[in-house]
Order: C-alpha cells, then structure tokens, then sequence
C-alpha cells in the first residue's frame, strides 16, 4: 500500500527549503541559494512521487497550481 505521508514529507521539505532561503537571502546569499536548489531537487521528487502515486496534477505550466492539487491530495489522505 502507497503511503501517503511518504508524499507529505516531501511537501514538508519543499516548504521549508523555499521558507530557509527566504530568511537567508538578506544575510547569507550563498546559503539562500543552496536552499532554493534543495527545493528544486526535492519539487523533481514530488513530480515522480506524483507519478507513483497516479495523483491527476493538471500539468499547466504553473507548479504552484500543481503543488495545491498534491496538497489537496495529501490532505484527503491519498487513494482510499
């Protein structure tokens, strides 16, 4: 059985990656970016993680739209 919170964790990390390098951008640019590219890695992850899971994301071009349709997913628990 595919567990959901697997999905979940990676959102969790997504966040906080974007979230440390905007708190770092005014003090420690070379940090922001490194969190910015661990976010980009991990955004890569939850694409695959999507397609494991057969999550229908409506691939416009926007990944902000897609993220809330993965939100939406996690938050009524996946695939019952």
């Amino acid at each position: 059985m595919r567990r959901v919170w697997e999905l979940a964790a990676l959102v969790t990390r997504y966040d906080r990656c974007m979230n440390d390098g905007d708190a770092l951008t005014p003090t420690d640019l070379p940090a922001a970016v490194e969190s910015y590219w661990q976010a980009a890695a991990i955004k890569e992850l939850i694409y695959d993680e999507t397609a494991r899971f057969g999550v229908p994301l409506p691939y416009t071009g926007c990944w902000q739209g897609d993220l809330r349709t993965v939100q939406a997913f996690i938050a009524g628990g996946g695939w019952q």
